[in-house]
């Protein structure tokens, strides 16, 4: 028998199938069902559509009636609940839900088939966009009635929303009609912590939800069968679909019909949270525990351990000066373990959140996107992610800084049929599994600080039939009017636009040659650079094109440059701010991420040259407004202490010019605002230069 190393015997998977379907087959026998043969070729996806439930033993009578809050009280919510309305959980992710229909999943493949239905700004300052399929604009919901869902939370979390505060009230309604939600524009220092709440409620919720509902279908399985006379030992399994244990209610001993039960996916994980850092890590899982505070944790301990700073440690980010040496959104996003390399597995069962649990066992997974892959390609299957139907991505802008592409990849990964079988009961499934189609259920929910192309490009990607929700955070008068309005004035700043031409693809190469024939050529014959007393910093957004910068300056003769990047060496580093400063070279390249990670103050500019615009549209006022006026006798000791020959710096002795194209109006809309940019863009076909002073 042949096997592979990338997944399991295909024979094996049909006959571990053959098996399970067996014993799970209908009660009633057909004609053709008795003259199916097993060396017949089958498909064990269309097998598991027409499996049906056989009835399993039901648990022993000594097994403890006593659960958790989190599971016991909510199945009997359910039970309680017999209210004509039903529960949006059941409407978005049943069995039959109606979202599933052909026209919705064709106009989902189009590029066309998502419309603006509505854009609004609230009393706040947000602007919230949402998107919804191009039929459901046509064919709106029909009046309210007794039918419509609802979202009906579990009451033992109904305390926890009563104490909301306003901000956290406000995205909660955002979030609780299934819609993916992509909230942007989020400032480090305002109401992260009450996002966090919110969301970490409305995953929480949903995790007991699916819960219970497994634990309700598993008490009306075993009523089907009668108890056996004699005590037989209690076996609680942790896989998903079994029983906890919990001696069926007294309402429910009456035995029922049989019925088709499909309430699981492939595999039991049902929420991913995606984050950057062990510290966001940490941060998130304490939300997460204080909205479940009766409930005791497993492997805290430990966890604390491996998600904070070690014993003795001191962060100089929390220090008493960092203040005076670091912005605030620094401070806020590396405070703590920065570790970008990890996952963790959460279970809720019983009396206890498991942290490390099993993969297959857990039902939340938090993990970081270079974690998750470097375990996924270790492994050589994402069958864990499977069966996600809530993904949660915060501090998408970090994300960028680091490698965007890991992130990318987690997303290719989700809702995949799974390799392997994982004890997987087939007969149990949701037919959106089963179909592929899961991935038009799952709600995403991404936070960033700021809007991106590669940001964007990830949420046209989602096609959750429920709609789309784009929010962003702050449209108030500062963002319209944009950051130039902060510069000092009289420093002129040349924002130079190059002609991007039919293909889009060519910015990278268009914009090389008109740097290299516009900006750097005339700069080469100043005497200026020629005596080394230009002091010209060109900031690179890209790394791929700060690579291509550094590789032309070296084949210039005569040309006098350093460089620094996110990997350059604390040494490397010194020298090339020393030789900057001391006017040894004329040009200092620096990659944003450099300046993301370091946060250094660059001191000597006196001329800017933006290679694209920032992605973090701060570094535009640092660089300009605060970097070229840095007195020399506050040089740091790794830099070089300055002759004091530098004197004061005049406004005037500073120049700035910035090359854009249509690509870049996300980053150009925050810098200049919201007016001007939209004037600059449309007028790119008359002008090709625009000055501010």
């Amino acid at each position: 028998m042949n096997t592979t190393d990338e997944g399991i015997d295909p024979a094996r998977i049909k006959l571990l199938t053959l098996l399970n379907v067996a014993a799970a087959k209908p009660t009633t026998t057909t004609t053709n069902n008795r003259k199916r043969k097993l060396g017949q070729d089958r498909n064990w996806l269309a097998i598991a559509k027409h499996a049906t439930i056989k009835p399993k033993t039901p648990p022993s009578t000594t097994a403890t009636t006593t659960t958790t809050i989190t599971e016991n009280q909510v199945v009997e919510e359910q039970e309680e609940d017999q209210s004509n309305s039903v529960d949006l959980y059941h409407h978005h992710f049943g069995p039959q839900t109606s979202l599933l229909n052909p026209q919705a999943l064709q106009l989902a493949q189009k590029e066309d088939g998502w419309k603006v239905a509505s854009n609004s700004k609230t009393q706040d300052h947000r602007r919230i966009v949402s998107f919804q399929l191009d039929q459901q604009q046509q064919q709106p919901d029909p009046p309210s009635s007794s039918n419509n869902p609802t979202l009906k939370l579990p009451k033992v979390l109904q305390p926890v929303l009563d104490r909301f505060n306003p901000h956290e009230l406000r995205f909660f309604d955002s979030l609780n009609q299934y819609q993916d939600v992509w909230h942007t524009g989020i400032p480090y220092d305002h109401h992260r912590a009450h996002l966090r709440t919110a969301t970490s409620l409305w995953a929480l919720q949903h995790i007991l939800k699916t819960r219970a509902e497994i634990i309700k279908n598993n008490e009306h399985l075993a009523q089907l069968t009668p108890k056996p006379s004699t005590k037989k030992s209690i076996l609680e399994s942790d896989l998903e679909g079994e029983s906890l244990g919990d001696e069926p209610s007294e309402k429910s001993k009456t035995k029922k019909a049989e019925r088709e039960i499909r309430d699981q996916g492939f595999t039991r994980p049902k929420v991913l949270l995606l984050l950057p850092f062990r510290s966001s890590a940490r941060d998130w899982l304490h939300s997460l525990i204080s909205l479940t505070s009766t409930l005791t944790v497993k492997g805290l301990e430990r966890f604390e351990k491996e998600y904070s700073l070690p014993p003795g440690t001191v962060d100089k980010l929390e220090a008493e000066d960092a203040k005076f040496k670091y912005p605030l959104d620094h401070r806020i996003i590396f405070r703590g373990n920065v570790d970008d390399d990890f996952f963790l597995p959460v279970k809720f069962n019983r009396k206890e959140i498991r942290l490390y649990s099993d993969f297959y066992q857990a039902d939340l997974v938090i993990g970081s996107p270079v974690g998750l892959r470097k375990f996924i390609e270790k492994e050589g299957d994402a069958d864990f992610l499977s069966s996600i139907e809530i993904s949660i991505v915060d501090q998408m802008d970090v994300m960028q800084m680091q490698n965007w592409e890991h992130v990318e990849f987690v997303f290719e990964h989700l809702n995949r049929i799974p390799k392997k079988p994982r004890d997987t009961d087939f007969s149990r499934v949701k037919p959106c599994y089963l179909d592929s189609q899961a991935h038009h259920l799952r709600q995403s929910v991404m936070f960033s600080a700021h809007p991106s192309a590669e940001q964007h490009s990830l949420f046209r990607k989602l096609d959750n039939l429920s709609g789309k929700r784009l929010e962003f955070h702050e449209t108030s008068k500062t963002y319209s009017v944009g950051l130039v309005a902060k510069v000092r004035p009289g420093i002129q700043q040349t924002w130079r636009a190059f002609d991007l031409g039919p293909d889009p693809l060519m910015d990278h190469q268009l914009r090389f040659d008109f740097f290299q024939k516009n900006i750097l050529g005339p700069l080469q014959q100043s005497a200026l650079v020629k005596e080394g007393l230009a002091g010209i910093l060109v900031f690179v957004p890209s790394y791929f094109d700060f690579v291509r910068l550094e590789n032309l300056f070296r084949s210039i003769e005569d040309l006098k440059f350093a460089a620094i990047s996110e990997y350059s060496t604390p040494s490397e580093i010194s020298a090339a701010r020393s030789s900057f400063f001391n006017r040894h070279v004329s040009y200092l390249l620096v990659s944003e991420r450099f300046h993301f990670f370091h946060r250094y103050k660059l001191r000597g500019a006196r001329q800017i040259i933006f290679y694209a615009p920032p992605y973090h549209p701060e570094y535009y006022l640092e660089f300009v407004n605060e970097f070229p006026f840095l007195p020399s006798q506050n040089q740091p000791k790794d830099g070089a202490p300055g002759d004091g020959t530098f004197g004061p710096v005049d406004v005037k002795e500073v120049s700035v010019q910035v090359l854009f194209s249509k690509l870049d109006h996300a980053k150009i809309q925050p810098i200049i605002g919201l007016a001007d940019s939209h004037k600059i863009l449309k007028n790119l076909d008359h002008a090709h230069s625009f000055t501010f002073v």
